[in-house]
């Protein structure tokens, strides 16, 4: 079986970065329509927010800032039911409360609940909105109860890990630096990253999903020991560099595909159904697929957007199987852990399943 480059699984898997760690423009921090304050007007912030009905299907928690020296002016926070990437909509948002509170109630049960928190910095014009994501959070809320606050710090951190096997590899390590007076992106900071035999400088760069971050991809994929750790300099953030950690995931399952099989031909021009078995500890699941010629590989079909663990199914067009040749079919099952513990930054851990195919 060949396996997939693993190129090709950091440049596809990337795209979650985008999802959650760019400052948004001053007219997408719209909170939408608050179920918190009973439906009404979406710019009117409650007084504070509290759990309704039983506390244990209630996410709670205040929304704080640390390492700024501004304050926020408004701000929301988002639920998911899966880790947010792509066209992924929140199940609910609440705006921030004046007491700085936002609670989630009468929640169904589910272990992959994800919070995001936005603030706005400054005015609609030249000001700036800074994101924050935390989970995986469980409901019912058992005796293990991390506590569900969220705090925005000058700082969004990633890192990408694989796993095929017990061959486990560092893809990328990404960082967002922000101005603490300002919330404004810092583009010329020096930032390096720690977790390999060496420190490795991370340039300001385009990373993988398009967009401009500090941003190492390793090619190949190294294999990595943790603590993880990011080093942050720049006379915006202080005299002295500062330190973040970001905690690894452990792996606590495989991928592997139910249909189409490794070295399946399907038909050209037809929908192709991809299924998997149910992996109930994944976070999200991606589906790719890329057409093969010698050594190349071209992109054809990526999911729009992540997959919940209670769906095993995925339908690629027709279009994207439209020439017969050769094609490397890929399921990625991702964990993802955000600013859970001691952990200051989102660790990714993806497990891949392919399968060669041949269209005719």
């Amino acid at each position: 079986m060949t396996r997939f480059p693993s190129f090709i699984i950091s440049l596809a898997v990337a795209a979650l970065a985008a999802g959650c760690t760019q400052n948004e423009t001053a007219g997408q921090l719209d909170a939408g329509t608050s179920s918190q304050d009973g439906g009404g007007d979406a710019a009117v912030m409650p007084p504070t927010a509290a759990c309704e009905g039983d506390p244990m299907l209630c996410l709670s928690g205040t929304m704080t800032m640390k390492g700024f020296t501004a304050t926020y002016q408004t701000g929301k926070v988002e639920l998911y039911r899966v880790f947010p990437n792509g066209a992924v909509k929140p199940v609910d948002s609440h705006i921030i409360a004046k007491d700085g509170k936002f609670a989630f109630s009468s929640l169904p049960a589910w272990s992959h609940y994800y919070l995001r928190g936005v603030v706005r910095i400054g005015d609609a014009t030249t000001g700036a909105s800074v994101t924050t994501m935390r989970g995986r959070f469980t409901v019912p809320i058992g005796a293990s109860n991390p506590g569900f606050d969220l705090t925005v710090i000058p700082v969004q951190l990633e890192i990408l890990e694989t796993i095929v096997g017990t061959d486990r590899k560092l893809q990328f390590a990404s960082a967002h630096v922000y101005d603490p007076a300002t919330g404004h992106d810092l583009t010329d900071a020096t930032v390096s990253f720690q977790g390999t035999a060496s420190p490795t400088p991370l340039p300001y760069v385009a990373n993988s999903s398009g967009a401009k971050s500090y941003f190492v991809l390793f090619s190949p994929a190294v294999a990595a020991t943790p603590p993880y750790t990011f080093t942050t300099s720049h006379a915006a953030l202080g005299a002295m560099p500062l330190t973040w950690s970001v905690a690894s995931e452990t792996s606590t399952f495989g991928a592997a595909l139910t249909a189409p099989m490794e070295g399946a031909t399907v038909p050209a021009n037809q929908a192709l159904d991809v299924t998997w078995p149910t992996q109930a500890a994944a976070d999200y699941t991606l589906v790719e697929l890329f057409a093969k010629q010698g050594t190349a590989f071209t992109s054809k079909y990526t999911s729009s957007a992540s997959i919940a663990s209670d769906v095993t199914k995925e339908t690629i067009p027709a279009t994207s199987v439209a020439t017969p040749g050769s094609y490397l079919l890929n399921v990625d099952l991702g964990q993802a852990l955000c600013q859970l513990g001691t952990s200051q930054g989102c660790a990714y851990l993806v497990h891949p399943a392919t399968a060669n195919l041949t269209v005719q």
